[in-house]
């Protein structure tokens, strides 16, 4: 809560809700006496105009005597008043400078701070509005990874009976048949192992492959680094060249006082409109810049030049340009060549990344090769013939059981003369039907495995999806939710202090205006209380002066018109006095009927333009002062 700093014209114990009914009260009295003054007044000037004025004789000598005293005591008056109004007008203007002044700048200080407050709690609002839709999208997350979870449970247990159920049936073929399922689980293994092995052994080849295509780009690259390097030489040998056709023609050029090779050679580059020495059309144009040289020189000659040197010039002067058309075409050729490499690094990188490359490739093929080495192990052919010995096993065991449960039959079938062939149709056909049947078997046992293997497959899938993948993210789902659960209540806490600095704000903003309106009321008892001294003294002289006029010469329409204005006047001390009345009565009422409300920081803005408005009002004691003056003065000299 803010101190009050300006005491020192305050009372000692501060006002209640009180203060202002008793100001009221005290305006009321005052009125009551102007009121009973006027109608006194009215009464004795009627008397005077009815010419029934019952007051004693008054002797016109006591009158002037009180008339002087009158104005010695208004003089007295007036000079005591008058030294001291210097010193109160400055002192009441000082202290409500200071109280205006102070009060306009707290409240500029409690508005400014209202306004940051209410902007971090903007700022907070919107973060815990992030933070509950941020919540909310985390609860969604977290039902859906439990549906996925829940779905993956039911399906693992699912899957489980499943292989529960197959591994009772691969026990029983088993039981039933221990080599075929041994032979058809050999088959299935080395079968899934050797396309495993094939599969891997494709996508070695392919990698390899790939990282061949990059060795081949990575090698040109350091071709045309090894190109850069014979650009280079090429150059340097075209700078000798230029070189030494500039030492054979500049003797020429300054012996017969010629333009400058080099700029000869620029003039040709802009008129020729040439770009490199590779165009086809460079030796034509040359020919017929020369000619146009050759020309010139003859036409603009006297019969002095030397010919000879002359025409060793231009000879000069054609070498001259094509050596310099050969050094800038191999300079350009090198810089883009150098910009290019730029981006591929220096040599001895390439050459680093062409031998990680070849270590990548042997290494594949290391790999290719130990694959190549296991499937020699997981040949299905072994299967396949072991399958076959168990065939032609079962075909024999079952030819040698049916040629004992027949002995007799075959026994008197031995002197038929086609009994070998019988014997051995009667074999084929039992090999036959061995081999259909064992076949069909192999294939159930192999469908069997397979069905089972997939469970399996299937049980570890689910197995990783929901051990990997669901229960990592449901966890960090859960961790999320629990730390802006905790961020939530942080946030809350800080809105609920937000809150509370806007409430305490908003009191120190009430007590302040109480403050300022106790503060204005002394002001304001202070100068009625110097207005009412100055009003008593003033009626006192206009009473005295009423009086000798009447007992001198009564004016009948002058008195006619005073008891008019003194009319007036008593009608609007009376309606001053209803709407006191008025206003105390309604006082009262909502002192009744009050009730605490909060207060906005809109009340800032209302007091601070209450504040303006009363300090515009405030009459200055300085011009009150020189307006009874002036009053009195006039009708001292009116009664003189």
């Amino acid at each position: 809560m803010l101190s009050q700093k300006f005491i020192s014209d305050s009372p000692s114990k501060k006002r209640d809700e009180n203060d202002e009914q008793d100001y009221l009260f005290e305006q009321l009295d005052q009125i009551n006496k102007r009121i009973y003054n006027y109608q006194q007044l009215i009464k004795q000037k009627i008397n005077v105009l009815l010419g029934n004025n019952t007051m004693k004789s008054i002797d016109y000598d006591s009158l002037q005597k009180q008339l002087s005293d009158l104005r010695l005591e208004e003089q007295k008056q007036s000079s005591l008043f008058y030294n001291s109004y210097s010193q109160i007008q400055l002192d009441i203007d000082r202290q409500q400078s200071q109280v205006f002044d102070y009060y306009e700048s707290e409240f500029n200080k409690l508005k400014s701070l209202y306004e940051t407050i209410n902007k971090e709690h903007q700022g907070f609002i919107k973060q815990k509005q992030q933070a509950n839709e941020l919540y909310c999208q985390l609860i969604e997350t977290k039902q859906i990874l439990q549906e996925d979870l829940n779905t993956h449970l039911l399906q693992r247990a699912e899957l489980v009976g499943q292989k529960e159920e197959l591994e009772e049936f691969v026990e029983q073929v088993k039981n039933q048949n221990e080599q075929l399922f041994m032979i058809s689980q050999m088959y299935f293994t080395n079968g899934k192992k050797h396309q495993e092995n094939g599969n891997q052994i494709a996508m070695q080849d392919k990698e390899i492959k790939l990282l061949s295509q990059q060795r081949e780009e990575k090698q040109q690259q350091l071709g045309l680094q090894h190109q850069a390097t014979l650009l280079e030489v090429q150059l340097h040998q075209a700078n000798q060249k230029i070189k030494v056709q500039r030492n054979k023609i500049i003797p020429l050029h300054k012996s017969l006082n010629l333009a400058h090779p080099d700029n000869l050679f620029q003039e040709f580059l802009q008129q020729s409109d040439v770009q490199s020495i590779d165009q086809s059309d460079f030796n034509s144009k040359l020919t017929h810049y020369l000619s146009l040289f050759r020309n010139n020189l003859f036409k603009n000659s006297n019969q002095g030049t030397n010919w000879t040197s002359m025409k060793e010039f231009i000879t000069q002067l054609e070498q001259f340009i094509i050596v310099s058309m050969q050094q800038k075409l191999i300079q350009t050729q090198l810089q883009e060549m150098k910009q290019t490499l730029r981006q591929y690094g220096e040599e001895l990188q390439i050459q680093n990344k062409i031998s990680e490359i070849d270590n990548q490739i042997e290494m594949k093929r290391q790999m290719i090769r130990e694959f190549e080495e296991q499937q020699e192990q997981f040949k299905i052919n072994d299967a396949q013939d072991q399958f076959q010995s168990m065939i032609e096993q079962s075909a024999l065991e079952a030819y040698d059981m049916y040629k004992t449960l027949n002995k007799e039959q075959l026994q008197q079938m031995k002197e038929h003369q086609d009994y070998d062939k019988m014997l051995l149709s009667i074999q084929q056909e039992i090999t036959q039907l061995i081999s259909e049947k064992e076949n069909m078997q192999f294939i159930n046992v192999i469908k069997l495995i397979e069905k089972y293997e997939a469970a399996e497959q299937a049980i570890n899938t689910n197995i990783f999806m929901v051990d990997q993948q669901i229960l990592p993210q449901f966890k960090q789902v859960v961790q999320q939710l629990s730390k802006l659960k905790r961020e939530i209540e942080h946030l809350n806490q800080n809105d609920k202090h937000q809150l509370e600095r806007t409430s305490k704000i908003e009191q120190e903003i009430q007590y302040m205006e109480q403050e300022f309106k106790k503060k204005m009321d002394q002001f304001q008892k202070q100068e009625n209380e110097i207005n009412n001294k100055v009003f008593e003294i003033k009626q006192q002289v206009q009473l005295v002066q009423d009086q000798m006029i009447n007992k001198i010469k009564p004016n009948k329409a002058q008195l006619e018109q005073e008891i008019l204005q003194m009319n007036n006047q008593l009608s609007q001390l009376q309606e001053q006095k209803y709407n006191l009345e008025q206003i105390t009565y309604n006082l009262n009422l909502n002192g009744i009927n009050k009730s605490p409300s909060r207060r906005s920081v809109l009340s800032i803005s209302k007091s601070l333009n209450q504040l303006a408005k009363l300090k515009s009002n405030i009459t200055p004691i300085k011009q009150m002062k020189q307006s009874t003056a002036l009053k009195t003065n006039s009708s001292l000299k009116s009664i003189k």
